[in-house]
């Protein structure tokens, strides 16, 4: 079943675990209060930290503070605090979505509110388990439940929890099309939230009640009801409730044939979603991001032990010199004394002392010896966290560059199916649309190819397998596959290369290179330009390059081409780039036994070469 969040979502409740200290509420306070605070009060503090983090949707941080309060709660059997523990646990887990483990801590929870005869705690959790029910379809467990939350915080007139249930039981009756429970719901939920002041609830709930007119076919009351959740939204200024708004005035006014309209809400509600996509994105991978930021601690824990083991033994050292000293001291003294009784005593006192110099010496060997180990380990550890630091700058760009070159075409696609869904689009219209599209997702496609290659190379290397390769041909079938990109910019592709001419390469390998090449000189052409593909035949080695009479690079820009964290530039259309194509044509050129370089001039285009076996 479709989760309904966005912002129609589900209320979940939280149950409480403890009053904050003394209005505290920032997260810096709340750490500087636990580094002082005894251990029950710790325990507090950690339940209100992991608040913060879990409001902040910082997730795996939220777990690592509430795991440590519900193993203290469990040997302390302290059975509210384990259900108040596992309640937030569970809560985590559902923000996560993983339901499976949400579902048994929601259910722990409920057995020791019931154990402990707490009903208000109960009869959250009662909603919670609700939600779960809902999401993995079992709607007769979802009603029942809620039903039974409302039943308990009806009876201690726990009015936030009661709106917050009946909103939540309306948008069930909206999926079962039960749409008069669904309004009667939704309409007592709105009015406590408005007695109570909670504002954005009300202003989420009235888009609902017009969602819920809207499904049952009342599109005029539908309408009512959103434009006034519009005004409520723009008053809270809460960007998340009005792109919902916007959707569904839409869809209302289509379908009342208001095309008009529909298109100016659709536009404003893509408007306003590519601007917080970025904010869905994080969520999406935050169980990815909570992995790496785990295993970059642990790499940087490992590091800290190796510090502190060194540290120790060098300490260790520093004492056991100082007790050398202080015996070679007192050694001193006693032969000093012994000096003055006679030549017999002084002799044998000179041969004490030189063998005293001799263990010295073997002790400074032995030192020295550890000093150069310690040296080589702090050269270690330095070369280590240096290659930790460029894995999560890699790991950045590549994060960067998938949200950017996914997004654009993803939402033209988008855009286009909506316009097609309410009939916006002329034939004329949606048939130039298409190409645009098209053009994008083969940019994109030529981009995922390059990603995949890279990190194929990252986890495997890069091993070529090379056969014989009609050259003409398959530069053929390239610009085939490219032509409706030179079309959009009337430039002109021409194959030049002699009939029969092989070469020796993998052929995988070969055929992104030409697409890298070609599409590279696509980009940086000027309207009405030629891209010439050309061959120079040699005894051992054949050179092909691909040449453009487009702007054209500086020499410092050439420095810096076919580098994985090199610059990208835009083209004369304002393609964008992203410094990944160059980069994969490189490695792959190079491990069929070749080499790449570039030729050009700024304002008089650019030819790259590059040479492949016969």
């Amino acid at each position: 079943m479709t989760k309904i969040f966005a912002l129609s979502f589900l209320l979940i409740i939280a149950c409480p675990f403890g009053a904050k200290s003394e209005g505290i509420s920032t997260l810096d306070s709340l750490q500087n209060l636990l580094k002082e605070a005894s251990q029950k009060d710790s325990i507090n503090y950690m339940m209100q930290i992991g608040e913060e983090h879990f409001t902040s949707e910082h997730y795996a941080k939220a777990l690592y503070y509430f795991f440590p309060c519900l193993k203290y709660y469990n040997e302390k059997n302290d059975i509210d605090g384990v259900a108040d523990a596992s309640n937030s646990i569970g809560r985590v887990y559902y923000d996560m979505e993983n339901h499976k483990q949400s579902l048994d801590y929601f259910i722990k929870a409920l057995s020791h509110y019931k154990k402990n005869n707490d009903e208000t705690g109960a009869g959250g959790v009662l909603n919670n388990l609700a939600l779960i029910y809902y999401e993995i379809d079992s709607i007769d467990l979802a009603i029942d439940n809620y039903q039974r939350a409302l039943k308990i915080k009806e009876k201690y007139d726990d009015k936030l929890d009661i709106a917050a249930i009946q909103h939540n039981l309306g948008l069930v009756y909206i999926n079962q099309k039960n749409y008069l429970k669904a309004i009667e719901n939704l309409v007592s939920s709105r009015s406590i939230f408005l007695e109570l002041g909670y504002d954005k609830h009300a202003a989420n709930t009235t888009n609902n009640i017009g969602r819920a007119y809207y499904k049952s076919g009342q599109y005029q009351e539908a309408l009512q009801y959103f434009k006034s959740g519009l005004g409520e939204s723009k008053k809270l200024n809460s960007s998340f409730l009005m792109m919902d708004n916007y959707r569904y005035q839409a869809d209302c006014y289509a379908k009342m044939y208001q095309y008009r309209e529909a298109y100016r809400f659709s536009n404003m509600h893509h408007a306003m979603q590519d601007s917080l996509l970025n904010i869905d994105k994080k969520k999406e991978m935050v169980e990815i991001q909570a992995k790496y930021e785990n295993e970059i601690e642990e790499q940087e824990n490992k590091l800290l032990k190796k510090e502190n083991e060194a540290n120790a033994f060098t300490i260790k050292i520093q004492y056991i010199i100082g007790i050398g000293i202080f015996v070679i001291t007192i050694l001193a003294i006693v032969l000093a004394a012994i000096y003055y009784r006679g030549n017999e005593a002084k002799k044998k006192s000179n041969e004490l002392l030189t063998n005293q110099k001799v263990e010295i010496q073997q002790k400074n060997d032995v030192l020295s010896s550890l000093n150069k180990e310690i040296t080589k380990q702090n050269k270690e550890i330095k070369i280590q966290k240096k290659e930790l630091e460029e894995l999560n700058g890699i790991k950045d760009r590549l994060f960067s560059i998938m949200s950017h070159e996914f997004r654009s075409p993803l939402n033209s696609l988008k855009g286009t199916l909506a316009l097609l869904k309410i009939g916006a689009l002329s034939d004329d219209e949606f048939n130039n649309i298409s190409k645009q599209v098209t053009d994008k997702i083969n940019t994109t496609s030529i981009f995922l190819d390059n990603l995949l290659n890279w990190a194929k190379s990252q986890m495997q290397g890069i091993s070529a397998k090379p056969v014989d390769i009609e050259l003409k041909k398959m530069v053929e079938e390239n610009i085939l596959l490219l032509n409706s990109m030179a079309d959009e910019k009337k430039i002109r592709l021409e194959n030049k290369i002699p009939e029969k001419s092989k070469a020796y390469i993998d052929p995988n390998m070969l055929n992104l290179i030409f697409k890298n090449l070609i599409s590279n000189a696509i980009k940086f052409s000027l309207k009405g330009g030629v891209v010439e593909i050309n061959l120079e035949r040699n005894t051992k080695m054949n050179t092909i390059s691909v040449k453009d009479k487009g702007i054209g690079m500086s020499k410092g820009n050439m420095k810096m081409l076919f580098q994985l964290q090199s610059f990208t530039t835009r083209g004369t259309a304002n393609e964008s780039g992203t410094g990944l194509g160059l980069y994969i044509t490189k490695n792959f050129i190079e491990s069929n036994g070749g080499e790449i370089w570039v030729e050009s001039e700024e304002g008089a285009g650019a030819t790259f070469k590059f040479t492949v076996p016969i």
